[in-house]
């Protein structure tokens, strides 16, 4: 007789997966955080906001000069699915809101990795997103932003609620963004 272990995943706001197993017990050594998004550390000063469609001339996933890294939040439940059609739930779905929290930025140390921002500039950088986290070694498959805005806009880019996850053609999920797509169309 095969046991299986039942582990379960939890988010927090501050953008971290935990693991624990069915008594309660954190698992040792599973713990990940999702990582921030860069974003152009002058983008307001060219635009009020920032739609998918336009969203790599703003955006980063990897360090770049003049960009500044955003902190990952997450305030929706993740939803989990096989995206890769291998007939294993292990792609964890995360709805991601991206911002500076002002109560994390109340020193000025914490200021350190976020060149030339003051308190008053924090609230300019709101980008929401999606990440899919492979569960089985918990690493990034993909990662596709939405918006980006202020924390004043009318309508700002924070996720608050879960993703909804539909294999349309019964062929497995798969997701790219249309910087992926135009990567892909230049090689």
């Amino acid at each position: 007789m095969v046991m299986e272990c039942l582990i379960s995943c939890f988010s927090t706001s501050s953008g971290e997966l935990l693991f624990y197993t069915g008594n309660g017990t954190a698992v040792q050594g599973k713990f990940m955080q999702v990582p921030p998004v860069y974003v152009k550390q002058d983008w307001y000063t060219q635009v009020v906001a920032v739609s998918a469609e336009n969203m790599q001339q703003y955006i980063s996933s990897t360090r770049r000069a003049g960009y500044i890294p955003v902190d990952a939040h997450i305030m929706a439940t993740p939803v989990i699915a096989d995206l890769n059609n291998d007939d294993r739930m292990q792609e964890l779905v995360i709805p991601v809101s991206y911002f500076f929290d002002e109560e994390d930025y109340r020193l000025p140390e914490n200021f350190d990795h976020i060149n030339n921002i003051g308190e008053g500039d924090l609230g300019k950088y709101v980008v929401s997103g999606v990440t899919v986290i492979d569960l089985s070694d918990l690493s990034v498959q993909h990662s596709i932003y939405l918006d980006l805005t202020m924390k004043t806009s009318g309508f700002p880019g924070y996720v608050l609620f879960s993703p909804t996850v539909i294999d349309m053609d019964r062929t497995g999920v798969t997701w790219k963004s249309s910087w992926e797509r135009q990567q892909a169309a230049s090689t």
